[in-house]
């Protein structure tokens, strides 16, 4: 039985039963990528949409919900730094 839930403000919880690393990381990138090809008109304007995926293996990351939340928060948080585009470089005159 799969389950997903809102978490709070943006942020969603997916528990996959019986699924390991591998297919968490399939599922975030399958998530990844149908959220990227999608498109959302707002003033007549079309946006692409982004969306920051972090994954956390009962009992390799935690054996309870706050420590398999907090590994899930970390990889969230390297996957948004992953995807940020890089500063312009500034060149002096």
């Amino acid at each position: 039985m799969d389950l997903v839930a809102r978490y709070g403000g943006d942020e969603f919880i997916l528990y996959l039963s019986g699924a390991g690393a591998a297919v968490g990381r399939v599922v975030a990138n399958r998530i990844r990528h149908n959220v990227a090809t999608t498109t959302l008109e707002i003033g007549g304007r079309l946006h692409r949409l982004t969306v920051g995926v972090g994954v956390a293996v009962f009992p390799a990351d935690g054996r309870h919900l706050r420590d398999l939340v907090n590994k899930a928060a970390q990889a969230l948080d390297k996957d948004k730094d992953s995807r940020r585009p890089l500063p312009a470089l500034r060149t002096g005159a």
